[in-house]
């Protein structure tokens, strides 16, 4: 992880992110217009991993006021920089912020046939709490994970108002739908989708595909 720096994301990265979007992700791509607005937001987190002067890799954290989550809407890892430990990086920076944001559970969706992503998650200590049909544009189905990160309070995980997605926010792109999880390990939410005949991604290679909306 020594070629690799994270830092906020900004307006000038615009080019690079939709760029990297379309590398990670066949569909349910976040639209220019999506992630202007996200990098806007004061409920958003949106960070990147930078190896010299390009951007390999990046994540969006949502939070909700009085909520004691945190949704990985969105993780992706460029290919040329899979295998190194980014996504794990990429993670745990995640964690940290929402920790020190005083959340103390994260969640996200994955694709059900993300087996690479899934592996990737469930080894990182993230638990299955539930499955979405039909959640993304090809209407695939969506499993969820959380992962408490030293949990106080009252955590419900069956409360889907506090885990609604901006995709109901019409300021983003109307065709956007779920997010995953395109870390290719969505994420929307980053991973490496399965199609037949392909051949099985390293677990780390699973964050890039596509988190939906990610994770």
């Amino acid at each position: 992880m020594s070629n690799f720096t994270i830092r906020g994301a900004a307006k000038p990265d615009l080019d690079r992110l939709i760029e990297l979007e379309a590398h990670s992700f066949e569909s349910d791509r976040l639209s220019r217009r999506s992630f202007r607005h996200l990098l806007g937001r004061g409920h958003a987190v949106f960070r990147v991993a930078m190896r010299g002067r390009g951007i390999v890799g990046y994540y969006i954290l949502l939070f909700r006021a009085g909520s004691p989550a945190g949704r990985l809407y969105s993780l992706a890892v460029h290919q040329s920089a899979r295998g190194a430990g980014l996504a794990n990086a990429l993670l745990a920076d995640a964690e940290r912020l929402a920790r020190r944001k005083r959340r103390h559970v994260l969640r996200l969706e994955v694709r059900e046939d993300n087996l690479p992503a899934i592996r990737l998650y469930e080894r990182l200590g993230y638990q299955p709490i539930g499955r979405r049909a039909h959640y993304y544009a090809d209407r695939t189905h969506a499993l969820r994970y959380e992962k408490h990160l030293g949990a106080r309070g009252d955590i419900r995980a069956s409360d889907s108002e506090e885990d609604r997605s901006p995709r109901d926010d019409d300021a983003l792109s109307p065709q956007m739908t779920g997010r995953r999880e395109a870390v290719a390990l969505r994420p929307k939410t980053v991973l490496v989708p399965l199609r037949g005949g392909a051949r099985p991604a390293a677990e780390d290679d699973a964050v890039s595909a596509a988190t939906p909306r990610r994770a």
